[in-house]
C-alpha cells in the first residue's frame, strides 16, 4: 500500500496504517526466510516507504536501495507538499538512491539533498546484442568500413539526443571515419530498429 495518495489523502493514510503491521511482518519474514541482504526498489512510488520503515524499526538489518529511471522521480516532483515530505523521508532513510544518469541524480537531489544519491550508468551487454543481432539490426545498409557510434534509447526528450548529436559533431570534426546510429528498442517482442 502507498503511504499517501494525493487524490484520497485521509483514506490512503488510514489504509496504510491499517495494513502496515501485517506488511512489515510479512516483509521481515520474507527477508529472513530467503536470506535477503538488499531490497532494491526500481521505478519507486510511495509504496517503497514501507521498506525504509522496515529498517527504521529494525525488522530488517539489510540495505534498501531506491533506483530511479526517469519518469518516477518526475512524478515525485509533481506531487503535493505532503507527498514530497514523505518522499524526502523515504530518500533520506534509504541506504542508497541510484539513478542511471547524472541529470537524474540532480533531480533526486533537488527533492532531497541529504540522501546518498549516486549514478550507476546503464550497462550494455555487447555480447548479448551481437549474438542476437542480424544485419538489419546492426545497420540498414553498408557502413563502408566506418566506425559506428550508437545511441540506444527511446526518442524522449530526457534521453539527451541533442547532447549526443552535439558530441558527435565534435567527434566527426576530427574523425571522418565515424557514423552515428540511433537504435530504439521496442518492447513488443525483441524487435529493434536502427536509424
Amino acid at each position: 500500500h502507498p503511504v499517501y495518495i494525493d487524490e484520497k489523502p485521509l483514506r490512503s493514510v488510514l489504509s496504510y496504517l491499517w495494513n502496515l503491521p501485517q506488511e512489515l511482518l510479512a516483509l521481515s519474514q520474507l527477508a529472513k526466510r530467503e536470506n535477503i541482504a538488499v531490497f532494491n526498489v526500481h521505478f519507486p512510488d510511495l509504496q517503497a516507504f514501507t521498506f525504509s520503515l522496515l529498517r527504521i524499526v529494525r525488522l530488517f538489518k539489510g540495505k534498501v536501495i531506491i533506483s530511479f529511471h526517469g519518469s518516477d522521480i518526475r512524478a515525485a516532483h509533481a506531487q503535493s507538499r505532503v507527498a514530497k515530505l514523505l518522499w524526502r523521508f523515504l530518500l533520506r532513510h534509504a541506504t542508497a538512491v541510484v539513478s542511471c544518469s547524472d541529470g537524474l541524480r540532480e533531480e533526486i537531489l533537488l527533492l532531497e539533498r541529504r540522501c546518498r544519491a549516486l549514478t550507476i550508468h546503464n550497462g550494455i551487454d555487447v555480447d548479448l546484442f551481437a549474438a542476437e543481432a542480424d544485419a538489419d539490426f546492426l545497420l540498414p545498409g553498408s557502413p563502408d568500413g566506418r566506425r559506428i557510434i550508437t545511441h540506444v534509447g527511446s526518442f524522449d526528450f530526457g534521453k539527451g539526443h541533442d547532447i549526443i548529436i552535439q558530441a558527435f559533431a565534435e567527434v566527426a570534426a576530427t574523425h571522418s571515419d565515424v557514423i552515428l546510429v540511433r537504435s530504439e528498442e521496442r518492447r513488443v517482442g525483441k524487435e529493434c530498429r536502427s536509424r
